[in-house]
């Protein structure tokens, strides 16, 4: 699964169709969150055309890494989280702190191998659970 880093602070709503005038439902589509977004081979392949005026301009960027081809030769190619945590544990804690979804935090905590790895992961979560976008959180109650 290629994992997808979209730089803005919006989601982004790609179709899987280019047919102009098609109306599109919503599962003909696919939906970055700001922050690193997994999408399946077949998701990738569908909307990649789609993606390239985002590629393009930097606000859409497909994590890569140098892996060794059958033929002996590096060659830079899109990877999954899985591969990222289990050969390069910095850049997966950095990916870690750039992902907001719980969802997929929760995944990865779930296959990953490495402690430091859940850890960073699980406190990933906490800071997303206990985000108040600078607001004060309060306690309701009735009475005094």
């Amino acid at each position: 699964m290629p994992l997808i880093n979209w730089k803005q602070d919006r989601a982004k709503v790609v179709p899987k169709n280019t047919a102009k005038g098609k109306k599109v439902k919503s599962k003909e589509t696919v939906i970055f969150i700001p922050g690193y977004n997994e999408v399946s081979e077949k998701d990738w392949k569908a909307i990649e055309k789609n993606c390239e005026p985002r590629l393009k301009d930097g606000n859409l960027e497909v994590i890569t890494m140098q892996v060794k081809r059958e033929d002996g030769k590096e060659q830079e190619k899109p990877v999954s989280f899985a591969q990222i945590a289990e050969s390069d544990p910095e850049r997966a804690r950095q990916i870690i702190a750039g992902t907001y979804s719980e969802n997929l935090l929760t995944k990865w905590r779930k296959n990953s191998g490495k402690d430091e790895i859940r850890v960073a992961i699980s406190n990933q979560i906490d800071d997303i659970r206990n985000y108040t976008g600078g607001v004060k959180k309060r306690k309701v109650g009735v009475g005094k």
